[in-house]
């Protein structure tokens, strides 16, 4: 039985559902591929999976729930695709196995996991260059054995956790380019590990509500033997009113900048996924009504037009007057039926 299989670094496409049907399959790297689709059901065939790399390829849609059949997974990559969706919460509460997850650069959305502290034994965290939003669990702080972690250029606001410090087997920390607040906390002097530190310059979207820029490692070894600094004095209230106008300016501009970004990002998946559909359509043997059908979905992602919501609609209706139809066929036939038994002539 096949236990390991690489491809990497090749130029292979189409799909990759038939490489997790080898039921003793341990490790499996596909990466810098050119594999399309979305993560297949059949997944959860590759129970024995210890390693699954599959990093830049052209991977879309959510990572699926049959994933968690993979309890044995120590080391997943998925990062470089065009991934989206949230992070399953199954993820962290199943695969406690976890020592590296590379989740980044792809389009993953909403919050962290609050229990993403159950995956004690993560050496790895990778979750940058994606969408991730609202705050860092406090659970995170239980992740003891992390070496690296990589949460820089997400949508991440609040206050950078104190308990980062705790963390001091980090090597590499990446904060940058988030929606921080606050104060660079001095407990990250504790971090004596580091080696690679990025928390942004301060700039639009670069944590520029951050007050105590720059903070690099050398300033993190100072804070390790030199007193806290005095913060500098209140601001006034014009200063005030100067400062928040040109911030103003510029969410303004990063406002249109990022509506600008969606709308690119939005057309090049569905043209990405037109030319995937128009290849498999060679290969297709359904019936031509179905490959139609089939031939008219819509990209993950991409809102329908209005010619595609009409023609939904009418389907819909289409098949609900089928069935009110089947119904009022087979109301007739009982009745018939009825009639017949009454008209039948005694014995």
């Amino acid at each position: 039985m096949l236990n390991f299989l690489y491809l990497q670094h090749n130029k292979l496409e189409g799909r990759i559902d038939n490489l997790f049907t080898m039921p003793r399959l341990k490790k499996l790297d596909a990466s810098y591929n050119e594999f399309s689709w979305s993560l297949p059901e059949t997944i959860r065939k590759a129970g024995h999976l210890e390693k699954l790399v599959l990093s830049h390829n052209q991977l879309m849609g959510s990572i699926p729930d049959d994933i968690v059949r993979c309890r044995r997974l120590i080391d997943l990559k998925l990062d470089g695709n065009q991934l989206n969706g949230t992070l399953p919460d199954g993820i962290v509460r199943k695969l406690k196995k976890l020592e590296i997850l590379h989740l980044d650069h792809n389009e993953f959305q909403g919050e962290i996991p609050f229990s993403i502290g159950r995956l004690t034994n993560l050496k790895r965290l990778w979750l940058a260059n994606n969408r991730f939003s609202g705050f860092v669990p406090p659970s995170l702080l239980k992740l003891t054995r992390l070496e690296t972690l990589a949460l820089e250029f997400n949508e991440l606001r609040g206050e950078i956790p104190p308990g980062l410090g705790s963390l001091t087997r980090l090597s590499m920390l990446r904060l940058d380019h988030n929606d921080f607040n606050g104060e660079i906390p001095r407990a990250l002097g504790q971090l004596t590990r580091l080696t690679e530190l990025e928390l942004g310059s301060g700039g639009t979207t670069d944590n520029e509500k951050i007050e105590n820029f720059p903070v690099d490692l050398e300033v993190l070894k100072s804070w390790r033997s030199g007193p806290a600094p005095e913060k500098t004095k209140d601001m006034t209230f014009d200063m005030f009113k100067k400062v928040s106008a040109e911030r103003m300016k510029k969410l303004e501009v990063d406002l249109s900048e990022a509506v600008m970004t969606t709308f690119y990002h939005k057309q090049k998946r569905a043209a990405r996924w037109q030319d995937m559909i128009e290849r498999s359509l060679a290969f297709d043997n359904r019936p031509e009504y179905v490959k139609n059908l089939w031939a008219k979905r819509t990209a993950p992602g991409v809102e329908l037009s209005a010619e595609e919501k009409k023609e939904v609609e009418l389907l819909a209706r289409a098949s609900r007057q089928a069935e009110a139809a089947k119904e009022d066929e087979e109301g007739v036939v009982v009745e018939e039926e009825s009639d017949s038994d009454e008209e039948a002539p005694e014995v």
